[in-house]
């Protein structure tokens, strides 16, 4: 399976891979991304109605694939920092061959 943005690629050598990856609820995360674009991986976790550190962690996985980023940023006057996640793919064509 590939995943392309341009010229970025992503090989997946094992369907199982791909499965583990996109998960029912990962493809719902990104959905929610995209439609509500949230301001906070809390704001998130509270729209999908789940447990804020399973999002966290789903989101990190989806990171580190290149499908969401996470967009640090700090709140003026606070010393707490947001983190927004943004949607970085919106498409995803998978392939399958047959060697």
């Amino acid at each position: 399976a590939e995943i392309e943005k341009g010229a970025e690629k992503a090989r997946f050598g094992k369907l199982g891979l791909l499965r583990s990856i996109l998960t029912e609820e990962k493809m719902r995360m990104l959905r929610e991304i995209k439609e509500s674009s949230p301001d906070s991986i809390y704001e998130l976790a509270k729209s999908l109605k789940r447990d804020i550190k399973s999002v966290r962690e789903n989101l990190k996985q989806l990171e580190e694939i290149g499908f969401v980023k996470l967009k640090h940023l700090k709140i003026k006057k606070r010393k707490i920092k947001k983190v927004k996640p943004l949607l970085v793919v919106d498409k995803l064509n998978v392939v399958i061959e047959f060697a």
